[in-house]
């Protein structure tokens, strides 16, 4: 059967196959050589090696001292997994066939909660012998052996790497290799002054301190197009940019950036410093601030036109879109605002608020996606007509859908978390070691490694071939999403059950508000809140309103007031979707409670070619 079909359709089939993971492809490399040939690439085009860190121990103990039984522990983890890494990069990279693979290569991870991870040079400093004499012994063999492998990754594209010392020997392999065009860097300090790299084109940085933030910047050269700073404290970085001088400046080989993603930040970046980032970037076409929270006052107007005159997608919070979308080319907005913003009660408020959203060159009819934040900016009878008429195009919209009243429901703060968190709270069992113990342990975890990772390796069970994919052997298998048809319901009776006490006027239209978030739903579903006529995907999730609290004002922590749970059955949402399906044509997709809620999609039957409702779970 294997044979009847050509290895082109095989490979198409296999290459498709979104459900399939590493572990799936390793699986078929032992079926047969067929799929072997066809699955090995996919099996290594990631190379992960997340164990290569090391751990901060809670002791800095030397030889002849009694040793913490957890900081053995994690150092033995951490040694184990250094030797491990350097061994699995020989190996792969030693291979003519198997060092062609890997696109993307990952070293290090972020340190587990309550571990700090620390750099090669950070741990010489903090022993001589002993424990961190051992760890640096093997992390700095480990970081040799990845200096003088990675340029035989010919086909090498991204590399990451978290809390390394970036030195001479390593600026120099990341400016000269060739295919090298992604870079990550996640907590990474540099021996000497950086320089751009001119074959990068993306660049990120992770739980940057400023120093490392203003370096890792150094490394943007003319030709890079993405930019990604992700857990930083971005409002003093910023502010420091903004006092040197353009010809000093780092973000002055930005001016062909087309992506700027600011993502997590920490702090609140001010609006001056805000225009003064962005008018190094003319080129940039795409804009992402996250959650990120820009005090706009009220009477600062609109950005300066000649600032990214070119954007096209807006991600960010809502007040900063007002000011920054009139008079460009924006015709992807999505708002995710984190604290609760500005919150209208009438139409014309409705009107003047939301109206700069429309002023990009060409007009609202330009803009085809449209996402607002999960709060209530205004009721739903105001803003679903209100959309439905500005945005006439809208091919993706997600409204927030406010019933005007405030919730009455707090979930708990987001302080009270730390109550039900377990620290670690001191020290085990203790130890006595001399540094030739030390030896023998490292020596032992080298042996070990090297039989799982040469031993049995014709074995599709043996623990050595959990080495030959991207994850690690102890990682949980998830189970696979599905699509499950809807139940078959009477829409009509449905619907009406939903809307039993509804009274309509002489238009046609209900004489009242809907009371719960289901029953707007059932407004939307019988047409009462008109939505764009060409919409694709829709996204209805309930947006609460803070509640106040005397001598306190809003609280700005996510509100709910109306669970998944609270759905009576699948019956009424299947109900309400296939009643859009019929009202909408070229509706698609349609999500309650946001991205973590239930998910439809329309599919059609490979027999009869008819179209039904299905629930993605």
């Amino acid at each position: 059967m294997i044979q009847q079909l050509p290895p082109e359709l095989w490979s198409r089939i296999l290459h498709s196959a979104e459900d399939f993971t590493p572990e799936d492809f390793k699986t078929l490399c032992f079926v047969a050589h067929l799929f072997k040939t066809i699955s090995q690439p996919l099996v290594y085009q990631r190379l992960g090696f997340k164990r290569a860190k090391v751990t901060q121990y809670s002791s800095t103990s030397n030889s002849g001292e009694w040793i913490n039984s957890q900081d053995i522990d994690r150092w033995r983890s951490d040694v184990k997994g250094l030797i491990r890494a350097d061994r699995r990069l020989c190996l792969v990279a030693g291979s003519a066939s198997l060092s062609t693979f890997p696109s993307t290569i990952s070293i290090g991870m972020a340190p587990e909660f309550g571990h700090r991870s620390v750099s090669a040079q950070q741990l010489s400093a903090i022993g001589k012998r002993g424990l961190s004499k051992a760890t640096c012994n093997v992390f700095s063999q480990f970081t040799a052996t990845l200096l003088r492998t990675l340029p035989l990754f010919t086909r090498l594209n991204r590399l990451e790497i978290h809390s390394f010392l970036i030195d001479d020997g390593m600026m120099q392999m990341l400016a000269s290799h060739p295919t090298l065009h992604e870079l990550k860097l996640a907590a990474c300090s540099f021996s000497s002054p950086t320089f751009p790299l001119p074959f990068i084109r993306s660049l990120e940085l992770h739980a940057a301190s400023q120093e490392q933030a203003l370096a890792t910047l150094g490394l943007a050269s003319q030709h890079l197009e993405e930019l990604r700073i992700e857990h930083t404290a971005v409002s003093t970085i910023f502010k420091h940019l903004c006092s040197i001088p353009q010809s000093e400046s780092p973000l002055a080989n930005l001016n062909k950036l087309r992506s700027l993603t600011i993502n997590h930040a920490h702090g609140q970046p001010g609006l001056d410093d805000m225009e003064h980032l962005l008018s190094y970037m003319p080129a940039l076409r795409q804009l992402d601030l996250g959650d990120a929270f820009i005090d706009v006052p009220a009477d600062s107007g609109v950005m300066n036109p000649s600032t990214i005159p070119c954007l096209q997608r807006y991600v960010g919070p809502l007040s900063f879109a007002r000011y920054i979308i009139p008079g460009r080319r924006v015709n992807d907005i999505r708002c995710g605002d984190r604290q609760f913003g500005h919150h209208v009660k009438t139409w014309a408020e409705l009107q003047e608020y939301l109206n700069p959203l429309c002023s990009t060159i060409g007009g609202a009819e330009t803009v085809t996606c449209l996402h607002f934040s999960p709060h209530e900016v205004a009721p739903i009878w105001l803003l679903s007509p209100f959309v439905a008429e500005a945005f006439p195009k809208l091919v993706d919209l997600r409204l927030p859908v406010g019933l005007g009243e405030p919730s009455k429901t707090l979930r708990k703060p987001c302080a009270c978390i730390r109550d039900d968190l377990r620290f670690l709270s001191g020290f085990g069992a203790v130890r006595y070691l001399e540094e030739e113990n030390v030896e023998e342990m490292v020596k032992d975890i080298r042996d070990r490694v090297e039989m799982e990772l040469v031993s049995g390796l014709d074995d599709p069970s043996h623990p050595a071939n959990a080495i030959n994919n991207n994850t690690e052997s102890d990682t949980l298998r998830i189970p696979r999403p599905t699509w499950v048809p809807t139940p078959e319901v009477n829409v009509a009776v449905t619907l009406a059950g939903l809307c039993t006490d509804v009274v309509l006027d002489s238009a046609g239209m209900p004489s009242r508000h809907p009371k719960n978030y289901l029953e707007a739903l059932a407004y939307f579903a019988k047409g009462w809140f008109p939505l764009p006529v060409n919409i694709r995907t829709l996204s209805l999730t309930p947006a609460p309103r803070p509640q106040q609290i005397p001598g306190v004002g809003a609280i700005d922590f996510h509100l709910t007031f109306f669970s998944p749970s609270s759905m009576r059955e699948s019956g009424s949402r299947a109900a309400i979707v296939a009643a859009l399906g019929e009202r909408y044509p070229s509706l698609e997709t349609v999500t309650f409670f946001g991205s973590e809620g239930p998910r439809y999609g329309r599919t059609t039957s490979w027999g009869n070619g008819k179209t039904r409702w299905s629930l993605y779970e």
